[in-house]
């Protein structure tokens, strides 16, 4: 899955470089585009009228939100689980 291995190689850099929790979501959200892009910027505007920080956890939780939302993931999961067939 895209999403999962482009997270892990985030992380390894973040692990590499020791970034503080600010710096892992400049980082990351520089290498987002088009949409993606748009949508952060609105985000983040949103995020500091909001009072809330601008750290790692706060921005994987509204990427994950809207990128991958929660059922799409429990079904994710789900299909992982599943015995395969055919075997």
């Amino acid at each position: 899955m895209v999403l999962s291995t482009r997270y892990e190689r985030l992380r390894k850099i973040f692990q590499v470089m020791a970034c503080s929790k600010e710096q892992k979501v400049a980082f990351g959200t520089y290498t987002l585009v088009e949409e993606a892009k748009y949508w952060w910027e609105n985000t983040r505007q949103y995020l500091e009228a909001k009072g809330q920080a601008l750290i790692w956890e706060n921005f994987k939780r509204v990427f994950l939100e809207k990128y991958f939302p929660e059922d799409v993931r429990n079904k994710k999961k789900m299909e992982f689980l599943e015995p395969i067939s055919g075997n």
